[in-house]
C-alpha cells in the first residue's frame, strides 16, 4: 500500500484563503491566536488527528481524504486541485468569484 506524503498545513492555508477567512478568525475558530495559525497549522507538514478534525469540522472540509491510499484505481483523487479567482467590474462594482478544478 502506498500513502501519499502531503503537507498538510499548506492545504489547510489554502482552503482558509479560498473561503476568504481571515487568519484571525480561522485562529479563534480554533482557539489559538492569529500569530499561531502560521506556526502551529499552515507551516506543518504533520498535525494532530484531533486537531485536524477540529479544523476539518470548522472549515467544512475534510482534510482526511488527502491521505487517502494512492494506486492506479484512485489516482484521479491526488490530482493537485488548482485554485483561482477571477475579479469582474461591472459599473464600478467588483465582483470575485473564487474556483477549484482539478488538473
Amino acid at each position: 500500500m502506498k500513502i501519499r506524503r502531503i503537507h498538510i498545513g499548506s492545504k489547510i492555508k489554502d482552503i482558509v484563503e479560498q473561503k476568504q477567512m481571515s487568519y484571525a478568525a480561522f485562529g479563534r475558530s480554533i482557539g489559538i491566536q492569529r500569530q499561531n495559525a502560521e506556526t502551529k497549522v499552515f507551516a506543518k507538514r504533520s498535525i494532530d488527528t484531533d486537531l485536524l478534525a477540529e479544523i476539518s469540522e470548522k472549515l467544512d472540509h475534510n482534510f482526511f481524504n488527502y491521505y487517502k491510499n494512492f494506486d492506479a484505481s484512485n489516482e484521479n483523487d491526488y490530482k493537485t486541485p488548482i485554485l483561482g479567482s477571477v475579479a469582474v467590474e461591472i459599473k464600478g462594482r467588483v465582483k470575485k468569484f473564487n474556483f477549484t478544478f482539478n488538473e
